[in-house]
């Protein structure tokens, strides 16, 4: 297997990360966007993670939009590293706003009685939101590069898959006959719209009542052309992730549980056609530390605390080779990155620079 080296992710538009709960993606998402930045590259930085890790350790706040955060020192001219936190409710005022026939349009929507609970029904899942996020700071020329650090798991799979929850709602025939009424208004007139649409909605009616379907067919009429609009970015994104323009990225330990999910990600990622580009097995042993256990392997009763050292070394190893033997074709990644095991936690912007030189972009292992 040919391993490249991480400096070939200076040609991609986006990466992607992704892994379970708790193997430090945020951390290995700040640590390659810093380092990146260190080329004069400048980075815009998503997160998607509902743990809100990235706010933690930047002292990023939501509702900022894209801030900048960190400017690498020694970076080579306009390095920068932008971050935003994604706040799903903010990003559907926008869409609205955006997509909506006109001005008035979009506020009559923002303001209606039933966009609140609609809003929070349709911008549910923070990956959709995502997507239209995303499709921004990609367009965005003061960005050379989109770093994505997803949920764990399955949300970051939902992410991926394409997003048809509005058009199911879109498409829905309760839907279609809520609304018919209101669009047969402009042939027939206003007064007739109501007594027609008692007869179209039928039983319908009688359960909930005239009223609030009036309202709620009202509502839907308004939304529709902004459900069209979100559709035709998600299917722009989309076809961005599948280009060559995107990198997908695991982070995983070597413990069985993290490697597990490691390839459960690997082969949805190959079912959907997304190229895994590398994977960064994060808290390993450092390479000094591996180095020394190696002279001691055939050492006789070792102290119990290097038997310790040795014992998840070898894990460490077994797990890594695991995985790579596992893998095959498509799904095997061309890069290939132990990320060593950090003394303190990374917590400031101080330890997030250091953190970042494990990131080399020379490094080929």
């Amino acid at each position: 297997m040919t391993l490249h080296s991480i400096r070939h992710l200076l040609n991609k538009k986006v990466l992607i990360l992704l892994g379970a709960g708790g193997v430090g993606k945020t951390s290995c998402s700040l640590g390659l966007a810093l380092s990146i930045a260190q080329t004069g590259a400048r980075v815009g930085l998503i997160s998607i993670d509902p743990a809100k890790r990235l706010a933690a350790a930047i002292g990023l706040r939501s509702g900022e939009g894209l801030k900048e955060i960190l400017r690498p020192e020694g970076s080579q001219g306009r390095g920068k590293v932008f971050a935003t936190m994604l706040e799903p409710q903010e990003v559907f005022d926008e869409m609205v706003r955006r997509h909506a026939k006109s001005e008035k349009a979009a506020e009559r929507i923002l303001c209606h009685p039933l966009y609140e609970a609609a809003s929070r029904r349709l911008a549910g899942p923070a990956e959709y939101m995502a997507l239209a996020r995303l499709r921004d700071m990609i367009n965005n020329p003061e960005l050379d590069m989109v770093i994505v650090d997803t949920p764990p798991d399955q949300q970051a799979l939902d992410f991926l898959s394409k997003p048809d929850i509005l058009a199911s709602f879109r498409e829905n025939k309760v839907m279609h006959w809520l609304v018919l009424p209101i669009h047969m208004a402009g042939k027939f007139g206003a007064s007739r719209l109501f007594s027609v649409s008692e007869k179209l909605m039928g039983g319908l009616a009688r359960i909930t009542g005239i009223e609030a379907l009036k309202k709620m067919a009202e509502f839907l009429m308004l939304l529709e052309q902004v459900i069209d609009g979100f559709h035709k970015a998600s299917e722009g994104i989309l076809e961005t992730l599948r280009s060559q323009k995107t990198a997908f990225l695991l982070v995983s330990a070597c413990h069985s549980t993290s490697l597990r999910t490691a390839r459960h990600l690997a082969t949805q990622l190959h079912r959907q056609k997304y190229p895994l580009a590398g994977i960064f097995f994060n808290r390993c042993l450092p390479d000094d530390i591996r180095a020394s256990l190696k002279r001691t392997e055939k050492q006789a009763n070792p102290h119990p605390w290097l038997k310790s050292l040795q014992q998840r070394r070898k894990m460490e190893d077994e797990g890594i080779e695991s995985f790579l033997s596992w893998s095959s074709g498509s799904m095997r990644p061309g890069l290939l990155l132990r990320i060593p095991e950090q003394q303190d936690c990374i917590h400031s912007r101080e330890a997030l620079c250091a953190f970042s030189a494990a990131f080399n972009l020379d490094v080929q292992n």
